[in-house]
């Protein structure tokens, strides 16, 4: 039999090539190799035009027809195309049947293409695609499975199934037994490929048109996918629970007992069943499923990374799995949950939902699980919203693409995981998951980029994919411009729909991402509302919830995943400016975050060098320090000020931080918890800084420490963590570093006194970061970045329209190279000062390519665009932040003419936020003014910031004569982040005679403290023309002094 199977192989292919292939393939011994060779081998083939001629073919291809109009399919998809035979077959019986063909070979894909315009064809590997859940009547294969490898088969098969909402329809090899054919040849029952999948078989017979007439070779096979399901899910009693005790990482407590014969985990007063799911090699899933079938709504949520260096892994064992965010969504009325749990890989601390070394039987489980439940509960895909963050954002992603659902939650994701073993620290993970242990070959990626690969194999004609809410933050260095980026913009190219929530800081975490944020998304998911993360920083119900005495410096034992927590268990002990750092960082970061900032109330005296750290992090001009003037529980107590201004506690509406450092030094423990409990309440944090080795502890201890010159003293530390729960001020987040050779007290004070640059501060950080997750500093790549100021003139009839480029520089001092993965745009709009819209991922423009910037292109453009300002900040890989220098076009539109005026002018550096900005001086010529003319002068300005409010000088504008005579002046204040349009006629309007004849004046300013652009409109109101001019610098026009002239310019403002 084999004999003659070779003998055909060698007829069809060639005996030389058959004997090249099957050497090669003895060759390979790693797992995973063969299926990219096979691809690889198949994608290089030219021979288009026999095969798509071939007459034997067109007779299979006409079966398929025919099993097309019996069974009644009204769509269909053909994994392994090739030119396009069979579809063009389809195409010519059945016109109205909608068709898509996938293949790896290119060349192929543009014979059908060219062939049969009117069909769907994309080049895609059969071992990465992904249409989506029951996107499609029936799915077909010809001469594919007896290509496809043992390691892919399982993975392929159920693709289809997954996908098929009717039939599969297979002609394939099968010489009457399975097994391996040589040339990347198998011979397989298809029935025993399928059925176990839950498929009915309707057909199983010789094929027609048989290309070999001494041995059967093709069989022809049909199945029935309407009733296909996954594998049943088998719930078993669980009651019998491991030894031992303690709290789940849930917030409130979260327990694990027998209850009825099956095992319940409970989160406060609520108590839910832990179901299992065990597969056909006996591995057991554990999950929770809380049903309301009534709603027809389903959220599925993916428990995250456990953690090495986490206390979650002995509770995982504990109670069966862990399930993030049960406390979240559990008590959820509006829906029903569905939480999901990866207990396998590397440390048994999950595969990103995948298994093992290729074998991914942790997905199978999930799909399963999915399945089951869904059906259970009468969900279908669009009843269905996934969500997860980092590895449970992976599964969110996955599993919402391949069901389809409705909408998907990611918070923090991990997207790519060869790029996250680079730069997050997961390389044994991921090394667990592919099959020869190469997280960062390429050949894996079919393993390691799932995600990426559907979304790019997509047909979004065919299923859109679900709306994705996207939470992340700038500073998650890989994920953030490394994954994060890449994928919404490969989403939006599909014409996904995408809801943006970035945060400049906070690296990978999800401490933004509060309860009432995810509970809104979700609802709004479900019911097509809109998502506006702007309201979830603005409005108080949104913030992270930080109680009094949720702060404090030091090593994280936070009993709740979603709070803000800092571990510096990895910080060298000693290091007190580390420490000095991450507490500037927890303030900026908590605080700062909620667009306030904070009060800083010190009990005893106000700490120059800590305010110093804090005020680096937030703006010496935003941080207000004071000193508690009062103690006990009175509403009265005062805060008294460095200016000898004073205010009750409960009249400071900041975020208020007591600060209480040092103030227990030299107390006994009685004496502390007297001076706790008459401290007033009302603090949003508490920061307390002091000397101690059992914070945590049942008693009180002594500490030997020693001073600046070295010498040995006695302190008395207590459990600070007892002392301030017992006065009341709710749970501890964290604990001090114990310090047992110097006083922390002495470095905090000295460090903290002498200058610590911000760079040294940002170095800090980084380092501490680099300890803690993992990821090599090394291999992240800061951004060049400016930004291009857009102002509205609706005044003048103008529309906003502007062109970014990506466009090399003569002499610009750095690599072309750095241009070539895009220039990326993140794209601001203000009215009035008020941040309305905000697209971080607004457009990755290629090399000597360009991005429109307009209502087409921003919907916050849409309408009334009278006070708009446009901020796009442009920026580029490169080894440090620094500016770089681009050319944009402005290009407005009036109104009512359609006439476009335009000018070239330079994107501006990006200053430091907390930079104070220097006031300006405008020469402003060629403003004309007549009856039918009229001149608009735009003052438009940021802060570089999306910080609110006016700028701290007002500015002061002259119109003068061609004589040099000031005819009118107008003291304007304008918002930081504003467009103010200057009407020249209206100023001078009843001050001078306004003819026919337009005459010539010049517009003079002085003052504001902003980043400007200022562009003048001259109108012509009866035809609709317009000009522009961008005001440079008084350098271009003053000679001489021009220090001397900015002076004197600017004396009035002293």
């Amino acid at each position: 039999m084999f004999s003659s199977i070779r003998r055909a192989l060698e007829d069809r292919l060639g005996v030389e090539k058959v004997q090249m292939w099957e050497e090669r393939v003895r060759r390979i011994v790693a797992p995973g190799t063969q299926s990219k060779l096979a691809a690889d081998y198949w994608a290089a083939l030219t021979d288009c035009e026999n095969y798509y001629n071939d007459p034997l073919g067109r007779i299979r291809s006409r079966w398929v027809a025919e099993v097309i109009e019996l069974y009644g399919a009204q769509s269909l998809l053909e994994i392994g195309c090739n030119s396009g035979r069979n579809l063009a077959e389809v195409h010519a019986a059945h016109p109205d049947v909608k068709l898509r063909g996938i293949d790896v070979n290119e060349v192929a894909i543009k014979y059908a293409r060219e062939k049969n315009p009117a069909i769907n064809y994309a080049v895609v590997d059969a071992n990465v695609w992904n249409e989506g859940h029951k996107t499609w009547d029936a799915t077909l294969t010809m001469s594919l499975i007896d290509h496809i490898p043992d390691e892919a088969i399982a993975t392929l098969a159920r693709n289809m199934v997954d996908t098929s909402r009717k039939l599969v329809i297979c002609v394939e090899l099968w010489d009457g037994t399975d097994g391996w054919r040589g040339l990347y040849k198998y011979s397989r029952d298809l029935r025993k490929v399928f059925e176990p999948l839950g498929v009915k078989t309707l057909k199983w017979e010789p094929a027609v048109g048989q290309y070999n007439t001494d041995v059967s070779l093709l069989w022809a096979y049909v199945g029935d996918c309407s009733e296909a399901g996954a594998r049943p899910i088998e719930v078993r009693d669980t009651s019998a629970t491991p030894a031992g005790g303690g709290t789940a990482a849930t917030g409130a407590a979260q327990s694990a007992t027998s209850s009825g014969g099956q095992s319940t985990v409970a989160v406060g007063d609520k108590r839910y069943a832990i179901q299992s799911y065990t597969d056909a090699e006996g591995r057991v899933f554990r999950y929770v499923h809380i049903p309301r079938p009534e709603t027809g709504r389903l959220l599925v949520h993916f428990t995250a990374f456990f953690g090495d260096w986490g206390d979650r892994k002995a509770y995982k064992e504990f109670y069966q799995g862990y399930f993030h965010r049960l406390r979240m969504f559990g008590d959820a009325t509006e829906y029903g949950c569905l939480f999901l749990c990866d207990q396998f890989g590397h440390t048994q601390n999950g595969t990103y939902y995948t298994g093992e070394k290729g074998d991914f039987f942790v997905e199978r489980a999930m799909e399963a699980i999915i399945a089951q439940v869904m059906e259970k509960d009468g969900v279908g895909p669009d009843g269905v919203v996934m969500a997860g963050s980092s590895m449970g954002a992976t599964g969110a992603l996955k599993f919402g693409l391949r069901f389809n659902a409705r909408g998907i939650i990611s918070i923090s994701p991990h997207i790519d995981l060869d790029t996250c073993a680079e730069h997050q620290g997961r390389m044994e993970h991921v090394r667990f998951i592919v099959p020869d242990g190469e997280p960062m070959s390429e050949a894996n990626r079919v393993y390691t980029r799932q995600v990426s690969n559907a979304v790019a194999a997509r047909d979004a004609s065919a299923a859109p994919l679900p709306r994705l809410y996207m939470h992340a933050c700038v500073d998650d260095h890989g994920v953030y411009h490394e994954q994060v980026v890449p994928l919404v913009e490969a989403w939006r190219a599909k014409g996904g729909a995408v809801d943006l929530d970035i945060h400049a800081t906070g690296g990978h975490t999800s401490d933004f991402a509060t309860k009432a944020v995810l509970r809104d998304v979700a609802e709004r998911l479900f019911d097509g509302g809109n998502i506006e993360p702007l309201v979830y920083r603005q409005k108080r119900e949104f913030w992270p919830q930080i109680d009094a005495a949720d702060l404090a410096l030091g090593t994280a034992v936070a009993e709740d995943p979603d709070a803000t927590t800092v571990d510096l268990r990895n910080v060298i002990p000693g290091n007190a400016e580390m420490a000095g750092f991450v507490a500037e960082f927890v303030i900026d970061r908590v605080l700062r975050e909620r667009r306030a900032l904070p009060v800083m109330v010190f009990h005893g005296a106000v700490d120059d060098g800590l305010m110093a750290l804090v005020q680096r992090a937030a703006g010496k001009e935003n941080v207000r320090s004071g000193v508690l003037a009062a103690a006990g529980d009175s509403p009265a107590a005062l805060v008294t000020f460095p200016d000898g201004s004073s205010a009750g506690l409960t009249d400071l509406v900041e975020p208020k931080v007591l600060v209480l450092k040092h103030t227990f030094y030299g107390l006994d423990r009685s004496r502390c918890q007297a001076l706790l409990a008459g401290l007033p309440g009302g603090f949003d944090a508490v920061l307390l800084i002091e000397q101690t080795d059992n914070w945590d502890g049942s008693e009180s201890t002594v500490l030997t420490l020693k001073d600046s010159g070295d010498r040995e003293y006695s302190a008395e530390c207590h459990d600070f963590g007892n002392l301030l729960r017992e006065a009341g001020y709710g749970r501890m987040l964290s604990q001090p570093v114990p310090q047992p050779s110097k006083s922390l007290t002495g470095l905090l004070v000295a460090e903290a006194g002498e200058a610590l640059s911000r760079a040294d501060g940002e170095a800090a950080l980084r380092a501490y970061w680099q300890q803690w997750k993992g990821f090599d500093i090394r291999k992240y790549r800061g951004l060049r970045a400016g930004q291009f100021i857009i102002p509205s003139c609706a005044e003048g009839g103008a529309r906003i329209r502007a062109y970014l480029r990506n466009t090399v520089r003569l002499g610009e001092g750095f690599p072309v190279e750095l241009r070539k993965d895009g220039m990326l745009v993140d794209l601001r709009v203000f009215r009035d000062g008020a941040l309305i819209h905000h697209d971080p991922v607004f457009a990755r423009i290629p090399i000597d390519g360009v991005q429109e910037i307009s209502e087409a292109t921003c919907p916050a453009l849409e309408g009334d665009q009278a006070g708009l300002l446009v901020v796009a900040r442009c920026s580029l890989p490169t080894d440090g932040p620094t500016y770089f220098g681009q050319e944009h076009l402005l290009s407005y539109v009036h109104a009512k003419s359609g006439n476009v005026a335009s000018v070239l002018y330079d994107q501006l550096p990006i200053l430091t936020e907390n930079k104070p900005f220097s006031p300006i001086v405008l020469l402003g010529p060629k403003a004309l003014v007549g009856r039918k003319h009229n001149t608009f002068t735009v003052f438009a300005s940021t802060n570089s910031s999306m910080r609110e409010g006016a700028q701290a000088r007002p500015m002061e504008v002259s119109v003068l004569d061609q004589a040099g005579k000031v005819i009118a002046t107008e003291s304007i204040q304008i918002a930081e982040n504003g467009a103010h349009s200057f009407d020249v006629r209206a100023a001078i309007e009843g001050k001078v005679e306004i003819g026919d004849t337009p005459v010539l004046y010049n517009v003079v300013a002085r003052g504001g403290a902003a980043s400007y652009a200022i562009v003048t409109f001259v109108v012509n109101e009866e035809t609709g023309n317009m000009a522009l001019e961008h005001s440079l610098s008084p350098h271009y026009y003053v000679s001489g002094n021009l220090a001397a002239v900015r002076k004197d310019a600017l004396s009035a403002f002293g």
